[in-house]
């Protein structure tokens, strides 16, 4: 649900925003891989939790090329394809924190316009970092999106939906159902 919320509130902050793509990547560059949920569970999750917003695609583009996934390889192809196209890519705070750590983060900090949603991180602080890395890097537009904090990251829904515990307020009831179906992040049904 925070996702789909960041999604309409950047749609309606950045009006010229034509469709709002949702790409899952294929194998994370910085991240764990061991509890990766498959592919195919993941995209239908998507599904589901985009029923009836037509402006919000879902794209396998990076789980087809497979392999480690690089922001830069993706923003690279789809510039390939449409050389006019505006692109703006939504992080969380935590991600532009760590930008300097990711695959040619110069060349993906000039190839798009960086849309950063903040969950925890204290406004000055990332406001500041965001500043210092436009005048760093020539060509980059980093902007915010105004939303509701989410109080929750991804590790720890999938630590409560395992405990079982209520996740009504973070989760559509069809994917909650679907992750359980599907026995997906080791959850199973105590009913």
């Amino acid at each position: 649900k925070g996702h789909i919320e960041i999604a309409n509130c950047a749609m309606e902050q950045y009006p010229d925003m034509e469709k709002m793509i949702i790409m899952p990547n294929n194998l994370p560059a910085y991240k764990n891989t061991w509890d990766i949920v498959d592919s195919e569970h993941r995209i239908n999750m998507l599904l589901i939790a985009t029923r009836g917003y037509d402006d919000i695609l879902i794209s396998d583009l990076e789980i087809k090329r497979g392999g480690t996934t690089y922001t830069y390889d993706t923003l690279m192809e789809i510039k390939q394809a449409n050389p006019t196209i505006k692109i703006y890519f939504i992080v969380g705070d935590d991600s532009l924190f760590s930008i300097k750590k990711w695959h040619r983060y110069e060349d993906v900090l000039k190839n798009c316009i960086f849309l950063v949603a903040c969950r925890n991180s204290n406004d000055e602080e990332i406001k500041k970092y965001a500043s210092e890395l436009m005048d760093e890097i020539d060509g980059s537009d980093i902007r915010f999106i105004q939303s509701e904090p989410i109080e929750i990251s991804s590790s720890e829904l999938r630590r409560e939906l395992f405990n079982s515990l209520d996740n009504e307020m973070y989760l559509d009831d069809e994917v909650s159902e679907y992750i359980f179906d599907n026995m997906l992040y080791g959850c199973e049904r105590n009913d």
